[in-house]
């Protein structure tokens, strides 16, 4: 009877790098979390998000890059906006131009403004599969209260 150990060796990877890019990774969390929470100077990133359709959870799924646990909290608390109206159902189905607000909180210095982080529809195509849309995403975007609430 043969016995045979086997052993298994990690490969190592060059740390220095993961090192660098976790260290540029903080700093731009640094920044976004440093941002003036103004209209004006808010950081939009344009960002090309695949998707399997154009319902709302999913293209905030893929564009705010939250957990469908987090969309699903969020609808519930009533905190989504497709283009300043109230979202009645999860599954509504996003268009070309919509801005979509997830309510972030409110200021506590202005009881008439709110932090929301919005996703812009850009542009919509079809791939193999898929569907590309191309939204521009800012996180922390200061907006008066809406009308309507």
């Amino acid at each position: 009877m043969n016995c045979s150990i086997i052993k298994r060796f990690k490969h190592k990877k060059k740390s220095s790098t993961k090192r660098e890019q976790v260290d540029s990774d903080e700093d731009e969390d640094e920044d976004e979390m440093n941002l003036d929470l103004d209209e004006s100077h808010s950081k939009s990133k344009i960002l090309d998000i695949k998707v399997n359709s154009l319902r709302l959870d999913a293209v905030i799924k893929g564009g705010a890059g939250m957990t469908r646990k987090k969309v699903e909290e969020a609808f519930y608390e009533s905190k989504i906006r497709i283009n300043g109206k109230k979202v009645m159902k999860i599954s509504t189905e996003v268009k070309l131009d919509d801005e979509i607000d997830i309510i972030v909180n409110r200021p506590l210095d202005n009881l008439n403004q709110l932090i929301v982080s919005r996703i812009k529809i850009l542009s919509i195509s079809a791939i193999s599969g898929a569907i590309r849309i191309k939204v521009c995403r800012d996180k922390n975007l200061l907006i008066d209260e809406y009308p309507n609430s």
